[in-house]
Parts: structure tokens; sequence; C-alpha cells
């Protein structure tokens, strides 16, 4: 791929007619809000997903530890009644 001169002067005359872009203050305030309010929505999220996570290891995996235990028992009782026909 090669360059030609006269595409390089074509190309920099389109840059040099572009206009400076000056960051305005009220833009610049709206999207630091924006950003605030996202990181803000962010940190609430990662609590509820924190007080689920406790929540499942606190309560729904002990029980369903426990219920997989009393099927484990009942059905060994079931075979150890069959076994020895009682």
């Amino acid at each position: 791929m090669t360059r030609d001169a006269g595409g390089e002067i074509l190309r920099d005359h389109f840059v040099c007619t572009l206009p400076v872009l000056v960051p305005g203050a009220l833009r610049a305030e709206r999207v630091r809000a924006l950003c605030r309010a996202r990181l803000e929505r962010d940190r609430r999220r990662s609590r509820r997903v924190a007080a689920l996570s406790r929540f499942g290891r606190h309560i729904v995996a002990p029980a369903l530890a426990a219920g997989l235990f009393a099927l484990y028992a009942a059905d060994l009782v079931s075979i150890t009644l069959r076994t020895f026909g009682a």
C-alpha cells in the first residue's frame, strides 16, 4: 500500500478545517452527574447482591444440606426395613 503526496495534502487540509472543540462546563457537569449516579446505583446493587449472597450462604445452603441428609436417612431406613423384613 503506497501513499501519494496528493492524498496526504488533501487529508491534512481536511484536518486543518475541522473546528477546535472546546469542552463545555455544562456538558462536563452533566457527564459527572451521570457518572456519580451510575456509581451510586452500582454500589446499591452490589450491596443487594452481597445481602442475597449472605442469605444463600447462611440459610439456603444449610437448609439444602439438611434436606439432602433427611432424604438420605429416609432412604437408608427404607432399605434397612426392606432388607430385614420388618
